[in-house]
């Protein structure tokens, strides 16, 4: 994450260009953008689960939060440093989280088995998702970054 959201050709998450592009909570758009940050929300609580972690939808929100933040911050001011911050950051919920630490994430199977059942929106194996030099202005371009906005980590 804290790679991809730090490179200079970053320009935002998908979906959030998305949202501000079409604003309106009914257009289908803005509505696959609330579905795909919800979809990150929902494998982050996973992997919180996963980890042991005491209170996984609360580390789960919490670590959402941390990186769609992080990267609104990289966006906006790029070279700031709030990539590698809220990689610290998230280590230290993650520490407060799980009793146990990272180590309780099993063996290296256990991590291919939760790498497999990832959305689609957020697979890990996949790269990330195309970077716009320009925003899209175009429905169709925008409903097809959303279906191919994949490998967000």
């Amino acid at each position: 994450m804290a790679q991809w959201i730090s490179q200079p050709e970053f320009r935002g998450l998908p979906f959030h260009i998305a949202a501000v592009e079409f604003p309106e909570a009914e257009h289908p758009i803005n509505q696959y953008s609330v579905v795909l940050s919800a979809e990150l929300q929902g494998y982050l609580c996973k992997i919180a689960r996963h980890a042991g972690a005491k209170d996984p939808e609360a580390l789960g929100q919490q670590l959402t939060i941390l990186f769609e933040g992080a990267a609104l911050v990289e966006r906006l001011a790029p070279n700031s440093g709030a990539a590698s911050r809220a990689k610290l950051a998230a280590i230290t919920l993650t520490r407060h989280y799980t009793p146990t630490r990272l180590a309780s994430l099993g063996n290296q199977q256990d991590v291919t088995d939760l790498s497999a059942s990832v959305p689609p929106a957020i697979a890990l194996t996949a790269p990330p998702p195309p970077l716009l030099a320009e925003p899209a202005t175009l429905p169709g371009n925008w409903l097809a970054l959303a279906h191919n906005a994949q490998g967000l980590f």
